[in-house]
């Protein structure tokens, strides 16, 4: 049984891993709003548990004036009501963090954006008499440069 779930593991592994590499989503250019929107929800998921911890951790020092070791399997140290404020508490906290994120990248942004227009850079070729004076005195410029380079 191990057997045959690991050649299928292996079948599909394969399977999959010949298809990357066609993906027509690596030259998809996603929308700003789309990547804010992504950027806030990996902010929130990817605090709940250190925000889950700290919340724990405080809600039993407020609740219950002691530390209550939330890890601790051996011991009832919080009711049902009690979990339910903590998780409550902690996702709260946690789409504030992501909101909070969102708002200050989008003013810094903006505020980027308004403070310093970039223009477009335009190249321009030299003028041609600049262009022939550079070719006549090509030497002299090189020398003064690896001259200049070496002290």
């Amino acid at each position: 049984m191990k057997r045959t779930i690991f050649i299928v593991f292996f079948a599909l592994f394969f399977v999959f891993q010949s298809f990357s590499e066609d993906s027509t989503w690596k030259n998809v250019e996603f929308p700003q709003w789309s990547r804010d929107l992504r950027r806030t929800e990996i902010i929130t998921l990817g605090s709940l548990p250190f925000v889950t911890l700290w919340t724990t951790l405080g809600y039993s020092i407020a609740v219950y004036g002691e530390f209550r070791n939330p890890l601790d399997k051996s011991t009832d140290s919080f009711t049902s009501e009690d979990q339910k404020h903590v998780i409550a508490i902690s996702a709260g906290v946690c789409v504030a963090l992501g909101l909070t994120d969102l708002a200050l990248t989008l003013i810094k942004r903006h505020s980027r954006k308004k403070s310093s227009p970039i223009s477009p850079i335009s190249a321009e070729p030299l003028p041609q008499n600049v262009q022939n004076e550079i070719n006549e005195n090509r030497d002299y410029f090189f020398k003064g440069v690896i001259e200049s380079a070496v002290f």
